[in-house]
C-alpha cells in the first residue's frame, strides 16, 4: 500500500511539473502576443500604413447618421441626385455583415 502510494504521489508530481510549464510556456506566449499587439497598434505606424494606401480622414462633408445610410445610398446611385454622386459612398452604404462592402 505505501509503495502504491508513494508511486501515485509520484506520478501526481510529474503532472503538476508539466502543468506548471505549461503554464509558463502559455504566459511567455501572452507576453510575445501583447508586445506584438503594442507593436502593431502604434499610432505613428498605423498613420504611415494608411498614408501610404492613400487612406486619410473623413470630409464632413462625407459624414452622416447610420439612419441616413439608405438615402444616401439611394442618392449615390442615381447619377446627379443627391448631395453624395460619389461611387465611394455606394460602397460605404453597401457594406454590411456578410456582405463585400462592392456596389450591387
Amino acid at each position: 500500500g505505501n509503495y502504491l502510494a508513494k508511486a501515485r504521489a509520484g506520478r501526481e508530481r510529474t503532472d503538476i511539473t508539466a502543468v506548471e510549464t505549461q503554464i509558463g510556456d502559455e504566459q511567455r506566449r501572452l507576453r510575445l502576443l501583447q508586445a506584438e499587439v503594442a507593436h502593431l497598434e502604434q499610432p505613428e505606424r498605423l498613420e504611415r500604413l494608411s498614408a501610404a494606401a492613400g487612406l486619410g480622414p473623413t470630409a464632413a462633408k462625407h459624414e452622416g447618421e447610420v439612419d441616413q445610410l439608405a438615402e444616401i445610398s439611394r442618392a449615390a446611385t442615381i447619377p446627379g441626385k443627391g448631395p453624395h454622386p460619389a461611387p465611394a459612398q455606394v460602397v460605404i452604404a453597401a457594406a454590411g455583415p456578410g456582405r463585400t462592402g462592392a456596389p450591387q
